[in-house]
């Protein structure tokens, strides 16, 4: 079945396809063997885009409804800085997901959990690191339950 990642700035509508042209763009994933599609803007230096462009969580909603679409995920990322309370502080990218990313997703996680159904809010204070930025941010110490200040 195809499962969609869809950017949280995309432009593409896929709800709007006729059902012809989605047979057609279904037809051409399945025979390449694709199973996730990613949909993004070209923010790149030049592009221009406006919010109408942006996917609603009603457009997510539309697509996860559509037949042979088992998750449909939003993601946001930028650049931020991490401190921690003892002066570690370093730049990273982060990514906003949404609950269905990790079904898309082969992240494996190594220590603690992935993210509960209603940490998933918007002003939700949880963030899963790799083991680089664990190594570096909590040298020799465990990192679950410790507080990370993110700065954008």
């Amino acid at each position: 079945m195809l499962g969609i990642i869809i950017g949280i700035s995309s432009v593409v509508m896929m709800s709007s396809l006729g059902a012809g042209v989605k047979e057609n763009i279904t037809g051409d994933l399945n025979k390449l063997g694709v199973s996730n599609f990613e949909i993004s803007i070209d923010t790149s230096p030049g592009q221009t885009y406006k919010s109408q462009d942006l996917l609603t969580q009603k457009d997510i909603a539309e697509l996860k409804n559509m037949e042979g679409v088992e998750a449909v995920t939003s993601t946001s990322s930028t650049f931020a800085r991490l401190s921690t309370n003892d002066g570690s502080d370093k730049m990273f990218t982060g990514t906003g997901v949404t609950e269905d990313y990790f079904k898309m997703s082969n992240y494996t996680i190594v220590k603690g959990r992935k993210f509960l159904p209603n940490e998933y809010r918007k002003d939700g204070r949880y963030v899963i690191i790799d083991n680089t930025t664990a190594d570096q941010m909590f040298p020799d110490e465990n990192p679950i339950g410790k507080k990370i200040d993110i700065k954008f």
